[in-house]
């Protein structure tokens, strides 16, 4: 039987899903809504309740937004301290966003250096997508991952 957090969880996702759909053009909307779910459906019921539609919404487009052009082989990272009237969210901490072709270790490895830089890590978020690209770099889809296809590992 579910928790009170996490049918608390369900529907905060529901809600965060569609305020990120609303948000996005209509061609990214079945993309930006599997993102989403896939984004914030690993968090911990207890955190993911912690913050509103709102904050989630804005964290997930934030990110979605960075990784609309990305290139293989070539790690893309961000590095900020949000501010609601530049990213539409805010927090006490600093965020780092992360995107690069899936392979062992990666997060193992990027926890390690915040660690070694005497920094902690509040929450991670670490979806693996398979993608589609077209030349320039530019997300043409977005699906949950499958095994077989070479996947793309979003780290927040």
């Amino acid at each position: 039987m579910p928790t009170q957090a996490e049918e608390r969880k369900t529907a905060l996702l529901g809600e965060i899903t569609k305020l990120v759909a609303g948000k996005v053009p209509a061609a990214q909307r079945e993309s930006a809504k599997i993102f989403t779910n896939k984004y914030c459906s690993g968090i911990d019921a207890d955190d993911l309740v912690s913050r509103n539609a709102e904050t989630w919404s804005a964290l997930a487009l934030s990110h979605f937004g960075f990784g609309q052009e990305f290139h293989s082989g070539a790690p893309k990272m961000r590095i900020f301290n949000p501010k609601l009237a530049e990213h539409r969210w805010e927090g006490t901490c600093t965020a780092i966003e992360f995107i690069n072709d899936d392979m062992p270790f990666l997060v193992d490895s990027i926890a390690m250096e915040i660690n070694r830089q005497g920094i902690g890590a509040d929450l991670i978020i670490h979806p693996l997508f398979s993608v589609a690209r077209n030349d320039h770099g530019v997300l043409a889809s977005l699906d949950d991952a499958r095994d077989g296809e070479k996947l793309e590992s979003w780290i927040h």
